[in-house]
């Protein structure tokens, strides 16, 4: 689900960040029409594939602790 929230000064849009946390923030916004935060329940690819990575770097970090260690 997409959830598209109007704010107007940097105190509204912090309240909708710190009320927002349980979602992802996939885009804000500054247009003519206004300024808006756009949040989505689901985690967006390329959040899940940095983690992925991550995890990935953490591991090779791992398994070249135990290779260098076992030298």
């Amino acid at each position: 689900m997409i959830n598209k929230y109007q704010y107007t000064t940097q105190i509204e849009r912090e309240n909708i960040l710190n009320s927002n946390l349980q979602l992802f923030l996939i885009e804000e916004q500054n247009i003519k029409e206004g300024n808006f935060l756009i949040f989505t329940d689901i985690e967006p690819i390329e959040t899940t594939v940095s983690k992925l990575n991550q995890q990935v770097n953490d591991l090779n970090l791992a398994m070249a602790a135990l290779i260098g260690g076992a030298i």
